[in-house]
């Protein structure tokens, strides 16, 4: 009980148990709005939203208060299942969870866990405009080219092109949010695996691979636990297992081959130094 107690008293927790305990509030808050929302109470994310697929596509969108954004010429709807919130809660407890540990006081803790929330919004904004985007122009030039011939339906193609963008992005928020968090507090969690390391001592010791497995497992853990640990475990499976079966399939087989593309640089890193006398 002493060692536990020391633990607690000298670890990040005592500092930033506030920050921790509103995090947790506030995704589960969110969740909660979001799984009783409608398209009228997702307004302030719906409209952006709406606002910069129609500046990246030049796709004019009409609003019904019932259905979201409708677009009669190409059959598309930015529903509140468009919305991106679930994105947003994810990125906010992955951003949230993972770095504020990082920050030397209570104060910085509270700041970074607003700043959380405010990035993660943005860059859901963003980043769901352009998936919205692709999901509007890629299913045509699919169609065009006879690839639903075979396996490949327009729901298939529409799941992969989200799981394709929203995990890539969340390991560039994830970078992002690293760089930033060592900038305010470029001291702290020296010895944390995120910390850089002297390029002498990974061609040494090969410690270029354990970095980069721990640059890797955190955005990799915070998105299968998003999008598939909790279903799991909430049992949501039961309702249709050979489509859940299906998708967890298909979401594996992308993001590993996205996590290889995003490996491919450190490799290269690795072998060219390696050849180096």
């Amino acid at each position: 009980m002493k060692k536990i107690a020391e633990f607690f008293r000298n670890s990040c927790i005592r500092t930033h148990w506030i920050s921790y305990l509103a995090g947790f509030i506030l995704v589960i808050g969110i969740k909660y709005f979001y799984s009783q929302a409608g398209c009228r109470q997702l307004q302030w994310i719906l409209a952006p939203t709406a606002w910069w697929v129609r500046t990246l596509s030049g796709i004019p969108f009409e609003y019904d208060p019932d259905a979201g954004y409708i677009n009669y010429d190409y059959r598309f709807i930015i529903a509140s299942s468009c919305s991106g919130v679930r994105f947003m809660i994810l990125s906010t407890a992955a951003l949230l969870f993972s770095f504020v540990h990082r920050m030397r006081t209570s104060w910085q803790g509270a700041a970074w866990t607003a700043f959380s929330l405010a990035f993660s919004y943005a860059a859901t904004v963003f980043i769901n405009g352009i998936r919205i985007t692709a999901s509007i122009y890629i299913p045509g030039y699919a169609r065009q080219y006879g690839l639903y011939d075979g396996w490949l339906t327009p729901g298939r193609l529409h799941t992969a092109i989200g799981i394709a963008i929203y995990f890539s992005s969340l390991f560039a928020l994830y970078r992002m949010a690293d760089h930033a968090s060592g900038r305010i507090a470029p001291t702290a969690d020296q010895s944390s695996p995120d910390s850089p390391m002297d390029t002498d001592l990974q061609k040494r010791s090969g410690a270029w691979l354990r970095d980069l497995i721990f640059r890797c497992v955190p955005p990799v853990f915070w998105y299968y636990l998003a999008v598939l640990i909790i279903p799991i475990l909430n049992r949501a499976y039961e309702h249709d297992t050979e489509t859940f079966v299906e998708y967890a399939m298909l979401l594996t087989v992308i993001c590993t081959a996205i996590l290889c593309l995003l490996c491919i640089p450190s490799v290269l890193w690795k072998i060219r130094h390696k050849r180096r006398p």
